[in-house]
């Protein structure tokens, strides 16, 4: 059973450290509340025998010396000193209180069956057994009546022990089933906790696959560019090339309108300046002139800022800079993330192989068939059960037998009669007063045997195992008899740790990492995988290529955008159409009255037209402009700021932006939420209250309750005899002169 115990606990450590090496690369997303958790059976009842407080009071001041580790530690280190006369007069010494208890019930079992066969030869030679009376005198009277209640009170306490008797015997039988429950759940609970810690490391090792292929995306996307290149990246030349599209677009959209509207100017010209052929006035002539006066351009092609435009869109498709840009991710594949599965699936294997799961808990599953031998522990628990019930009813019938002579004996006693004379009820009553007493001096000293046998057993059990099991004194003891219990050099850990503060943080269902303090030894190294900078420290050693997004000529060319030629000036119109209103008024000519109104009117639609429908196109292309001019800047700022070192330096703050967080995650994943041993402690907790608290404690309950009968059994049979005398039916009336 040791060596199993040590191959779990061996198991649950490697566990740790291989989940801690593959936390290493965890999921930035992940989320430590969704490591899995396994399902345990209640262990918690610690409910102890009804006598508990009763007996290990008794005990302890039978025994209120300190737990004897010197002692143990040299038997252990050297058997031989058990036969030496020395260490066996130390051992005598430290429980001379349970040597005291012996001598006393050795000197019992010796003395009573003496006293018994005495008493007995006394009696069949006819020198006892109070078959003379003396005279029933005030002093024999109250002698009676005082050793009646005396009697009572003895057969009361000992009807109590015995009562006791029963629900010890009854109650070691429940706690012997509720053990082989206790301790199937307790076997159940550390498989499935070794079950879990698998389920739990195969989940770390999910979580840092998925953390690695999430990355590994994240830098192959345009997060990582964005982030990178200072206020630019691609999604700036994108929209550089958009603006361009857009400008284009809206030029041709302008120059079509403006062909419309230019056409209609057009033909108002026309209109009017045939209208007005006949007439050859200076009036005429002025509004000819007019006509020809306003100036609206045909359409707005600059040819500087089409050959810039035309550069520009070349540039841009044929520009390589995207291409450049993501180039620089290309290099990234440098860090060899997706070794980094690899190298875990190795991992797994490796160690899949040192620790085979199926085999541990083959051993866990042969440990507890070799405990649990259910056949042979019913086969002794029902001698155990018999010969129990066999010593309860004996000293239940020397109850009886004390009560019914008590109640036969005054219940036939007739104060006038004579002793002589006496019924055969109160004669009966006194024979059977002596029969309990011969009774109880023919078994008292066989239970006086089992009782010094079960309280050397069950006593020193308690005070050597029990009692220090629960005061924590036998957790740090016991790896210095047991070796293997030495976690620390059994597992080649470091750290000031023992039995007792692993089982006290196992109470506080605290991690492996915690508990066995890791961050002293493996997790030294644990820690490395969890530091941000022996991540992003990769980065110093790859190649970045600078790429050129923006050239002096590209530049210059998107410089000469203008929007100078990007307006319509409608001064002239405005002035031509007020002209011919006051004009058409002032004219005293209906015809040229009636021309000049019918020219405003159609001039107003025309600048209508314009303020409606170019105006608002031609502000839209100012503004294309500008953003197109915006992004130039912003694109040289780039370009000015756009090093390897500022890449490198940008590159590593978003990595330590993506990665801290999981590795944060996997921090708390590994140091609080795996391996979280609670289940351990329990499993300590349940063997200590199978063994003590159910096992042990019933049967400390017995014993006393036994003993404390036996020991009445003494008083029962003084007096018992000394009343029968007072109730028997006397043979001979020898009156004496004793009397008040």
């Amino acid at each position: 059973m040791r060596h199993g115990m040590v191959a779990v606990l061996r198991a649950i450590a490697g566990f740790w450290i291989l989940g801690g090496y593959l936390a290493a690369e965890q999921n930035a997303a992940c989320n430590p509340q969704d490591m899995p958790s396994a399902n345990y059976s209640d262990l918690s009842d610690k409910t102890t025998s009804f006598m508990a407080n009763t007996v290990n009071g008794f005990l302890t001041v039978i025994q209120p010396k300190a737990f004897p580790e010197g002692l143990i530690e040299q038997a252990v280190r050297n058997m031989s000193i058990l036969r030496s006369d020395k260490y066996i007069k130390q051992v005598l010494a430290y429980d001379i209180g349970f040597v005291v208890c012996a001598v006393i019930g050795l000197l019992y079992i010796l003395v009573m069956p003496i006293v018994g066969s005495v008493l007995a030869c006394c009696r069949f030679a006819g020198k006892c057994g109070a078959e003379v009376y003396l005279e029933q005198t005030r002093s024999i009277l109250k002698e009676r009546r005082n050793l009646y209640w005396s009697t009572a009170i003895i057969t009361i306490f000992l009807l109590a022990g015995n009562i006791c008797m029963f629900k010890s015997n009854w109650e070691f039988r429940a706690r012997l089933d509720q053990s082989q429950i206790k301790l199937n759940n307790t076997f159940d609970n550390i498989k499935a906790f070794l079950r879990n810690l698998d389920k739990q490391f195969q989940h770390v090792g999910d979580q840092s696959s998925n953390m690695v292929d999430n990355v590994e995306k994240t830098i192959k996307g345009p997060a990582l560019l964005n982030h990178i290149l200072p206020n630019a990246g691609v999604p700036d030349l994108d929209r550089l090339k958009v603006a361009v599209d857009d400008l284009t677009t809206l030029q041709n959209d302008l120059n079509n309108k403006m062909t419309d509207v230019k056409t209609n100017f057009n033909n108002l010209n026309n209109k009017i300046t045939n209208e007005l052929t006949p007439c050859i006035t200076a009036d005429c002539d002025n509004v000819r002139a007019n006509l020809q006066s306003i100036n609206l351009p045909s359409d707005f092609t600059n040819a500087g800022m089409e050959n810039a435009l035309t550069k520009v869109r070349k540039e841009l498709e044929a520009s390589k800079s995207p291409d450049r840009l993501r180039d620089i991710t290309n290099n990234l594949d440098t860090l060899n993330l997706n070794n980094i599965k690899t190298q875990i699936s190795q991992k797994v294997n490796d160690i899949s192989k040192k620790l085979n799961m199926n085999q541990l808990l083959g051993r866990v599953e042969n440990l507890q068939n070799n405990i649990q031998l259910k056949r042979k522990v019913d086969r002794a628990e029902s001698i155990r059960w018999g010969v129990c019930v066999s010593m309860c009813f004996v000293v239940l019938l020397v109850v009886l037998c004390n009560v019914l002579g008590l109640i036969l004996g005054p219940l036939g006693l007739k104060p006038t009669q004579e002793p002589t004379e006496r019924s055969n009820v109160a004669n009966c009553g006194g024979i059977i007063l002596i029969t309990g007493a011969s009774l109880s001096f023919l078994v008292s000293w066989l239970l006086m045997l089992a009782v010094t046998l079960l309280f050397l057993l069950g006593g020193n059990v308690h005070t050597l195992v029990c009692k220090p099991w629960s005061s924590g004194e036998l957790l740090k003891f016991a790896p210095t008899v047991i070796p293997q219990l030495d976690l620390g050099k059994t597992l080649k850990l470091k750290g000031n740790f023992t039995l007792s503060s692993i089982y006290s943080e196992c109470g506080k269902n605290k991690s492996l990492w915690s508990t066995l303090q890791l961050e002293q030894s493996y997790g030294s190294e644990i820690n490395q995988y969890l530091k941000i900078d022996q991540h992003i420290k990769k980065i110093d050693n790859i190649n970045i290529n600078v790429p050129e997004i923006i050239n002096a000529e590209f530049k210059t060319n998107l410089q000469n955008i203008q929007t100078d030629h990007l307006q319509i000036d409608t001064t002239q119109l405005d002035n031509t159409i007020e002209n011919f209103r006051d004009e058409a008024t002032a004219s005293n000519d209906p015809f040229f009255s009636g021309v000049l109104k019918t020219a405003a009117d159609d001039l107003t639609k025309i600048r209508t037209s314009i303020m409606m429908n170019i105006n608002p196109k031609l502000q839209d292309a100012i503004k294309t402009i500008n953003v197109i001019k915006d992004v130039g800047n912003t694109l040289e700022n780039t370009q000015n700021a756009l090093t390897s070192e500022n890449i490198k330096a940008n590159i590593k703050k978003f990595l330590q932006s993506q990665l801290s967080p999981g590795l944060d995650c996997i921090g708390r994943m590994m140091k609080v939420e795996f391996g979280r041993c609670g289940p351990l402690a329990e499993v300590v907790d349940s063997a200590q209250t199978i063994l003590c608290l159910y096992l042990v404690s019933s049967l400390n309950a017995f014993w006393f309750s036994l003993g404390w009968c036996v020991i009445l059994f003494i008083p029962s049979i003084i007096l018992s005899v000394r009343l029968a005398k007072h109730y028997r039916r006397m043979k001979y009336a020898d009156i004496t002169n004793d009397k008040e």
